[in-house]
């Protein structure tokens, strides 16, 4: 070979080689380039893209559900492989390859959809929520329309509206509402009692007492029912209920009789004199009235009587409660002066309130505790008896039904004192949201 060609071909080799270098250099640069731009679009923060409106159109497009595959076979043809190449069927590869595009499953957003518009139903029963604690019933019912729109299976929505509608005394819309709620869901026991509320508004006592006695099958232990049911029994029996209080004569065979013997018992009167003697008054007869003469007795005085009560009342010695059912006797007995209720209150000791007050728990022993809290207590002595008593498990029921004045000194005291870090944020933020 001729040395000058020799020494021409080793140069051009080197140039090669050197610009070949430089082309996997520039390649190695490229691949850097597009890993940084690719974990850039990966850290990009997410709540920015969520807050974007809906792409147009999107409900209308298709999405795939990845299926699993078998693996590949991974034995691919070198690209130096001719025999293999010439060996290869192209028309069987494709039709391998729209064989798999047939078999992916395509489904609709439906289920996005229904995702969405649940949670803009409840965005709407939570406003519908604010503006029933407002007192705002009508536009607290527009709320729960549009909610019920989005989302009409919910029992929650037909039930918190229902209520609204008994505060506009709308029975018969009421009803209606809480019908379907029992429709949809039979063992829901706030749609029975509401319903029955508008049945007593509209005076159909019997299906209201069907309602709540229901309602008593699904909860043994609730006191209101069994008080509903009371006084729904006395307009439908009011016979039965004449007679409380009047001891009537019970007539035994003999061989049932007591066989000890009888004693005497010294009766006296009370707010009369001895020199008293009992006058009759006989007045004078007309010539139209019946012949005989109308004897009219006077009346004992009872002055006596309840003064000596007051003063048993005043005298009476209060104990810590021990029971659920002696702490109901006692309170009933003493809850009009407030007086002796707080000191009684202040002997209950506030880790056995869930226990003593249990499920005779009522609205107006909630607003009896809350005067006596306004009355004698500080703002901040209160709040805290306040957190205690919400975790009994009535209360939300009993708050439900609290006049205007009294929501407005607990929403005062709450927001004097809900940021205040003495208090569990874990009982604070529950006592928050049972206000709502």
């Amino acid at each position: 070979m001729d040395p000058e060609k020799f020494v021409q071909f080793q140069q051009q080799m080197r140039e090669n080689s050197t610009e070949y270098q430089d082309f996997l250099k520039d390649l190695d640069g490229w691949t850097d380039d597009i890993k940084k731009k690719d974990e850039k679009l990966k850290t990009v923060n997410i709540e920015e893209k969520s807050q974007l409106p809906p792409i147009r159109n999107s409900l209308s497009k298709k999405k795939t559900k990845k299926k699993s595959r078998e693996p590949k076979n991974t034995n691919r043809i070198s690209g130096f492989d001719f025999k293999s190449w010439d060996k290869y069927d192209v028309d069987k590869a494709l039709e391998e390859v729209d064989h798999e595009e047939d078999e992916e499953e395509y489904e609709t957003d439906e289920e996005w959809e229904e995702k969405r518009t649940k949670e803009q139903a409840n965005l709407l029963k939570e406003q519908g929520n604010q503006r029933f604690k407002e007192e705002k019933y009508v536009e607290a019912i527009e709320c729960y329309t549009n909610a019920i729109r989005l989302d009409p299976q919910n029992v929650v929505l037909l039930s918190n509206r229902s209520m609204a509608l008994l505060k506009q005394n709308k029975f018969g819309a009421a009803e209606e509402d809480t019908s379907v709620a029992i429709a949809i869901d039979n063992t829901f026991g706030k749609a029975y009692y509401r319903r029955a509320m508008a049945r007593i508004g509209l005076n159909k006592l019997e299906a209201a007492k069907a309602d709540l006695e229901k309602l008593l099958k699904l909860e043994p232990n609730n006191k209101l029912v069994k008080k509903e049911l009371e006084k729904i029994d006395k307009q439908l029996n009011p016979e039965d209920f004449n007679d409380v209080g009047i001891v009537k004569p019970i007539t035994k065979p003999p061989h049932k009789r007591s066989k000890k013997p009888l004693r005497k018992i010294k009766i006296e009167e009370i707010g009369k004199s001895k020199q008293d003697k009992p006058a009759k008054k006989i007045q004078e007869i007309s010539p139209i009235q019946s012949k005989s003469p109308q004897i009219v007795k006077e009346q004992p005085k009872v002055t006596q009587i309840l003064t000596t009560k007051s003063t048993e009342k005043e005298n009476m010695v209060l104990e810590a409660p021990t029971s659920s059912l002696q702490l109901e006797k006692t309170w009933k007995a003493i809850r009009d002066d407030k007086k002796n209720l707080h000191s009684y209150f202040e002997k209950i000791d506030k880790k056995s309130y869930t226990k003593l007050f249990g499920f005779w728990f009522e609205t107006c022993i909630l607003e009896d505790i809350l005067e006596i809290l306004k009355k004698f207590y500080k703002n901040k002595e209160a709040f805290s008896t306040l957190l205690d008593i919400s975790l009994i498990k009535r209360f939300s029921t009993a708050y439900s039904f609290l006049e205007k004045p009294y929501r407005d000194y607990i929403k005062q005291i709450t927001d004097e004192f809900s940021n205040d870090n003495e208090f569990d944020r874990k009982v604070v933020e529950r006592f928050i949201k049972l206000q709502r």
